[in-house]
């Protein structure tokens, strides 16, 4: 019997009988944590249960911001902006720190960040698409690889179970962060 169970699930198709996977393995006195987009459609949870929530992992990764928010950041030479006054930036820091651009390429400082505004309803096209539907699960991937703190309490399991087509990306990754684990689909006949 395994001693830490990870279950990755990201509809709920197969519920019950993850369920009662998981009630088998804490009977046996070992550990479950469910790997699921949001937690609200799994409750209630069995007692014992620990949960990853890949959605808030998602908004927070990199990835969300940079590519869909409504306002798109963009990099661009500081010495530029200070030559063009970018929103009066020029004008601004010149009688403050008339060598601003010169300290700034000095210091390694050769880029900065600005926003600029971006295309609305840019995250819910996405989710819409064919290509989410592809790429979305390697990208869940991605933003729990970023939460170290999750990575590693699930590097542990000795039984990884992928419930769903959707979370097979997660499962094999998990899998080769934990070489000892056995990873398994659940699939019933």
């Amino acid at each position: 019997m395994a001693e830490h169970l990870v279950v990755v699930a990201l509809t709920r198709t197969r519920r019950e009988r993850l369920f009662e996977a998981a009630g088998h393995v804490l009977a046996g006195g070992g550990a479950v944590t469910f790997v699921v987009g949001a937690r609200g459609p799994w409750e209630p949870l069995p007692d014992g249960v620990d949960v990853v929530e890949l959605l808030p992992l998602e908004e927070r990764h990199w990835t969300t911001p940079w590519l869909f928010a409504d306002v798109q950041p963009w990099r661009t030479r500081i010495d530029t902006l200070l030559a063009r006054g970018y929103d009066g930036l020029g004008r601004r820091l010149t009688p403050v720190a008339p060598a601003l651009a010169t300290r700034t390429r000095q210091a390694g400082w050769r880029r900065g960040v600005l926003a600029r505004q971006g295309r609305p309803g840019r995250w819910r096209k996405w989710l819409e698409s064919d290509a989410a539907g592809e790429l979305r699960p390697w990208l869940f991937w991605r933003a729990l690889r970023a939460d170290r703190d999750a990575l590693a309490a699930l590097a542990r399991a000795d039984l990884v179970v992928w419930g769903d087509q959707q979370s097979w990306p997660v499962a094999w990754h998990l899998g080769r962060r934990a070489p000892a684990a056995r990873v398994v689909g659940f699939f019933e006949v």
